[in-house]
């Protein structure tokens, strides 16, 4: 599986928690054969939009609740607690921290 059909398996109008971690673990893979020092445009290219990828798949798998369109198949209870995921570097991984709104 490679970028393209990683998303499209992963950030899906319909998603599941199996299908987003399976998603991610292909972006990895793509993120660990391509380097920031890289001097050719389409590999820098292929390295932005899988940064990309896995930190909208990285959202998706902890908003477990259907939001506008998208529908999580695997969560009974969706119900909408209004929250901001935000998402930083944390010891050379990403990390999706969840705060909700008072």
């Amino acid at each position: 599986m490679r970028l393209k059909a990683a998303v499209a398996l992963g950030l899906n109008v319909t998603r599941n928690e199996t299908d987003s971690k399976e998603a991610l673990t292909e972006i990895e893979k793509i993120l660990k054969a391509t380097t920031d020092k890289q001097n050719c445009f389409t590999e820098k290219r292929i390295r932005n939009d899988a940064l990309t990828a896995y930190i909208a798949l990285s959202c998706a798998i902890e908003r477990r609740e259907t939001v506008g369109s998208h529908v999580r198949e695997d969560e009974k209870n969706n119900e909408s607690p209004t929250y901001t995921l935000f998402v930083n570097q944390e010891e050379g991984r990403m990390k999706v921290e969840k705060r909700l709104h008072k």
